[in-house]
């Protein structure tokens, strides 16, 4: 009897590989609507977003194709792995041979043609998710067989490519929550009702007047330009309680599918949609784009193109990009850009308790005041206001606050960056008559300013922690930071700056006349574990970063390094810890201002005047505890020079050896 090759068992074993596998093969068939029981096939639904996979309950009948499905035994949790046959054939096809011609067992080697190692033999490894007819998420192996659920779908959820989502034209976590759906592209159809895409609205004032007075709702955007109408009283009008989104190509099922960096929306306040970017042809442009609600958020948009210029008697000369004014409204993930007031806030102005800005962008904005963002009060002071990740940069303002102009409220803004933008005073940020706003963990970098080019303190407490101060221009004083009173009178100064600097770095600070990193004028100002190193005041011979020129105001610094060193006088109060020597920073050629780890700022600072953890950045609940990292993000309090005893360094930034890096 002659004896079978080894390439030809190896083709016989292929033969029986490819059969198994068409016998396990899944087809996604069915849609949505309940098919007729008892068929051995199902026609495929024309929608794409509809199909699912279904399974028939008996395996000894094939369908019209030749394609087996698999049984109901094979739905249960406890999958019995592949058939043996097709792995069989697999591992003989992709088995290699040694040098003596012999089959080598050793699989653990196997590489495809690509150069990676085959898995695909292990019986219970998952390569696709589908939907089966039970409304779960299942794992197929590489023959098509279930081996695993991997999610079981709610009864208010729906199954759809292999994930569980609510019918469309609902949301939440039990899909109670309606959504109404917009779309540029779907033309001017009167009769849509907007509870699908293939059914949207193609103006988004449609929708907002949908869901007005309804509650919680949602509104899904696709990409395009929106204008809010014809008339410069034109806005659109946000509703209480509704959550508008935009970012949408138009087919998403779930929010998390949508991309607003690939898919932009903008709402545009040019009706005749001729600017040109210079602010002369806003003319006939709307005096506001977006106006508020309470409990109202705006998500995914770029807004463009408001001209805020009318009287102020109506807030017409406030908020040309949007207007939120005693409402609370939460705005995350968008863009101000163009856009113009008056008065106060080019971008966006907001008076409201609770109000939010997140992760946004606030650029080439203009106004008196505030051309970014100005927070300001609607008449008592205000502590729930938060501005969190937002950037500003290249803004204007003919006043003061080119970037943010905070009045008479203490918000708390986190992890900002202001950035390049011009006033006559604060060109990073203008505080006034404040009571303890907080400025964590921020960058001013490059702004411009007669004074107080990144910072100005008009009668505010400020609180500033583990932030960073570079390249700031003034062309009188304070290139950093000016701290003075927003008023003066024969009996002194009204509003004195209280301000308080914890672990902030001022770099190549720039001051026409003096106080090239902090111009003090007015009030008790406190400086710890910070270092100021290279500004430069043109006008004196020898520099002197940080100067204090009012009977009216005091400078209290410890456990600091400034170059040049701290001299007692009347208004000034060293500590026994300030250091005069160079920071060493990892690279301030190309302004990497981390520190290196020979710095003399490494562990030399104090422990116990660390900045308290104001925005809860650990999300642990605890604002009382220490913020428990720096402005890159390093753990704040670190063992630097690895003597056993973590220590605070100075600055900004903390040292982390290279065995401690997370």
């Amino acid at each position: 009897m002659r004896t079978l090759s080894q390439g030809m068992i190896c083709l016989l074993g292929l033969l029986l590989c490819m059969g198994c596998m068409k016998k396990n093969e899944f087809t996604p068939v069915g849609s949505f609507e309940d098919s007729s029981e008892g068929s051995d096939s199902a026609t495929a639904s024309d929608s794409d977003e509809t199909q699912i996979v279904n399974s028939a309950a008996d395996t000894s009948s094939e369908s019209e194709n030749g394609s087996e499905r698999f049984d109901e035994e094979s739905t249960e949790n406890d999958f019995s792995g592949g058939t043996d046959a097709c792995f069989d054939c697999i591992d003989t096809e992709t088995d290699s041979q040694n040098h003596d011609g012999e089959k080598d067992t050793d699989t653990s080697s196997d590489t495809t043609a690509s150069g990676d190692t085959d898995t695909t033999c292990v019986a219970n490894n998952v390569v696709e998710a589908v939907c089966d007819d039970d409304n779960r998420v299942v794992g197929l192996n590489v023959c098509g067989e279930a081996v695993d659920v991997l999610q079981e779908c709610a009864d208010t959820h729906e199954c759809v490519d292999a994930e569980c989502v609510c019918p469309e034209g609902w949301t939440g976590d039990t899909c109670l929550v309606p959504v109404v759906f917009v779309n540029a592209a779907a033309g001017a159809d009167l009769g849509n009702i907007g509870r699908t895409w293939a059914d949207a609205f193609s103006d988004l004032q449609d929708a907002l007047e949908m869901v007005d007075g309804e509650g919680e709702s949602e509104i899904w955007v696709t990409q395009g330009t929106y204008i809010p109408g014809t008339s410069r009283d034109s806005t659109f009008q946000l509703s209480e309680d509704a959550r508008v989104y935009g970012g949408f190509l138009g087919t998403e099922r779930a929010l998390h599918h949508r991309s607003v960096e690939s898919y932009p929306t903008v709402l545009d306040g040019d009706i005749n949609q001729d600017d040109d970017g210079s602010f002369s042809m806003y003319t006939e442009n709307v005096y506001h784009v977006v106006t508020g609600a309470e409990g109202a958020v705006l998500d995914g948009f770029t807004i463009r193109g408001g001209n805020a210029n009318g009287d102020a008697e109506t807030y017409r000369s406030n908020g040309g990009g949007l207007l939120a004014r005693g409402v609370s409204v939460t705005v995350s993930n968008c863009i101000f850009t163009e856009n113009q007031a008056v008065v106060d806030g080019g971008g966006m102005w907001m008076s409201s308790r609770y109000g939010r800005v997140v992760d946004s962008v606030f650029v080439t904005n203009h106004a008196l005041n505030g051309a970014g963002l100005t927070l300001a009060s609607a008449g008592q002071e205000m502590e729930g206001m938060r501005v969190i990740n937002v950037a500003f940069q290249n803004n204007v303002a003919d006043g003061n606050g080119g970037g943010l102009y905070v009045a008479v409220v203490s918000p708390r803004i986190g992890g900002c960056t202001f950035i390049e933008n011009t006033a006559v005073e604060g060109g990073g940020v203008f505080a006034i008559a404040t009571n303890q706003p907080v400025f964590s963990r921020c960058i001013f970098d490059g702004n411009m300013a007669v004074n107080g080019a990144g910072m100005f303190n008009a009668g505010s407490d400020s609180l500033v922690d583990n932030s960073l101060f570079a390249g700031n221009r003034a062309t009188e004083a304070g290139g950093g930071v000016s701290n003075a009173s927003y008023a003066t009178s024969p009996s002194g100064p009204a509003g004195t700056s209280n301000a308080v600097f914890r672990n902030c770095t001022f770099v190549e600070n720039e001051a026409a006349e003096d106080a090239s990193a902090m111009d003090n004028r007015v009030g008790d100002v406190s400086m710890f574990n910070s270092v100021v190193w290279g500004n430069v005041s043109n006008a004196v011979g020898i520099d002197v970063p940080v100067a204090t020129f009012s009977l009216y105001a005091t400078f209290m610094v410890d456990q600091t390094l400034i170059q040049n060193g701290c001299a007692n006088d009347t208004n000034v109060v060293c500590g026994e810890a300030v250091f005069d020597s160079d920071p060493r920073f990892v690279n301030a050629g190309a302004e990497d201002w981390r520190l290196s780890a020979d710095s003399i700022c490494v562990d030399a600072g104090d422990s116990q005047a660390v900045s308290a953890d104001w925005l809860d950045v650990d999300a642990d609940g605890n604002i009382g505890e220490n913020i428990s990292v720096d402005l890159g993000g390093a753990p704040r309090i670190a063992d630097g020079n690895q003597n056993g005893e973590a220590v605070v360094d100075l600055g900004a930034y903390e040292f982390i050896p290279e065995t401690d890096t997370p």
